[in-house]
C-alpha cells in the first residue's frame, strides 16, 4: 500500500507549485489567487448566493463580502438583491469575467504544460482517471 503521509504531501506541493506558476498570470489581470477562487466558483456556478458560496469554499461571509466588493467594482462580478428573499444577495458573472477567464486559462496551460509533457501520454491518461476517482471519493465522503 502507498504511503499516504507521502501521496498527502505530494499532492499538496504539486498544487503549489501550480499556484506558484500560476500567480504572475492573476495578477496580470489585477485579481488575487483568492480572487480567482471566488471568480472560478462564480464563473462555474452561475447564479449564486453569497451566503451559499461562502459555505461551499469554506470562508466566512464577512471575508467573502470583502472580496465580492473589490470583484463588482472591478467589473468582473455583478450583484443584486434575491428576488426570492430581500436579505439574500446573488452574484454572477460580470462583463468582464468570461474574458478574463478564458485569458487565464490559456496562460495557465501555456505555462503549465511542459511540466506535463514529461510525461508520456499513457501515464498522462492514467493520472487524469486516477485523479477523477480521487476526486470521487471526496464527493462520496462529502455527502455522508
Amino acid at each position: 500500500m502507498a504511503d499516504i503521509g507521502r501521496l498527502l504531501e505530494l499532492v499538496e506541493l504539486v498544487g503549489r507549485r501550480m499556484r506558484r506558476q500560476l500567480q504572475p498570470v492573476v495578477e496580470a489581470e489585477g485579481i488575487s489567487v483568492p480572487e480567482l477562487f471566488v471568480l472560478r466558483k462564480v464563473y462555474g456556478l452561475g447564479k449564486c448566493r453569497v451566503t451559499e458560496l461562502a459555505e461551499d469554499i469554506g470562508i466566512v461571509p464577512s471575508t467573502l463580502t470583502g472580496i465580492t466588493e473589490r470583484l463588482v467594482t472591478k467589473g468582473f462580478l455583478r450583484r443584486e438583491a434575491d428576488p426570492e428573499d430581500r436579505r439574500a444577495i446573488l452574484l454572477e458573472a460580470g462583463e468582464k469575467l468570461p474574458e478574463v477567464m478564458e485569458r487565464i486559462r490559456r496562460a495557465r496551460e501555456d505555462r503549465l504544460e511542459g511540466a506535463f509533457k514529461l510525461l508520456p501520454p499513457k501515464e498522462l491518461d492514467r493520472l487524469v482517471v486516477d485523479l477523477e476517482q480521487l476526486l470521487h471519493g471526496f464527493e462520496q465522503e462529502d455527502e455522508r
